[in-house]
């Protein structure tokens, strides 16, 4: 009997384990778990975060290290300014899942080029135009550095886990028409942006830039 039971045990253990490992928020972190709140500053200043040192790593290191393609767009909105950013969805990093937005450094008149061999061109809502590049283009942006991470979880976060995780920030700033909070810790380079529903977008950006984030919402 005391065998039987010690089997069923183990049996049980192992369907556990099993169940930890397949499911998304069980999954196995492998190394140094690569979370949003694990932020540190290199020697020159710039932030690593989710393994990526803004300025240094390049796309095709994002790519390996969230096994996806990503898909790239350029923007144009309808003052002219453009911008490159590449989108990876539902990604599953060290347990949590997140869609990724990483926005590329290209000099402005690299971006012009790359929009005057654009492959096809659609209007947004906004006005702003969308860009669909050749491939021989996509494969020049992957060996391009990351200027921005922008980590937008599926998990809602409320303001205890924000500061328990992040620490408090050294300014809030709250959208008059959205709502949206952002806590801003500009000596890691990080924008919280928090709506009155706990949905998040957090944006990560070199310390030295940090203004370039704040500037479309304080005076």
């Amino acid at each position: 009997m005391e065998k039987k039971i010690a089997l069923g045990m183990l049996l049980f253990s192992i369907l556990v384990l099993i169940v930890a490992i397949l499911l998304p928020g069980g999954r196995t972190v492998e190394g140094e778990p690569l979370l949003p709140w694990k932020i540190e500053l290199k020697s020159d200043g710039a932030t690593q975060v989710f393994g990526l040192t803004l300025g240094r790593s390049t796309v095709e290191e994002a790519r390996q290290r969230f096994h996806q393609d990503g898909a790239i767009s350029l923007f144009r909105n309808p003052q002219g300014k453009m911008s490159l950013e590449v989108y990876f969805d539902r990604v599953f990093l060290s347990g949590l899942r997140g869609d990724y937005v990483l926005r590329v450094a290209v000099a402005e008149a690299e971006l012009q080029n790359l929009y005057d061999r654009g492959v096809r061109i659609s209007q947004l809502g906004n006005g702003s135009n969308k860009v669909e590049l050749s491939s021989r283009d996509q494969e020049w942006v992957y060996q391009q550095p990351i200027e921005v991470i922008t980590y937008i979880p599926m998990t809602r976060l409320d303001e205890a886990l924000i500061e328990e995780r992040f620490g408090p920030p050294a300014e809030k700033i709250t959208e008059e028409k959205s709502g949206v909070v952002h806590w801003l810790y500009p000596e890691q380079g990080l924008d919280l942006g928090r709506d009155p529903r706990g949905r998040s977008v957090l944006q990560y950006i070199h310390p030295a830039e940090f203004a370039r984030l704040t500037a479309p919402f304080t005076p």
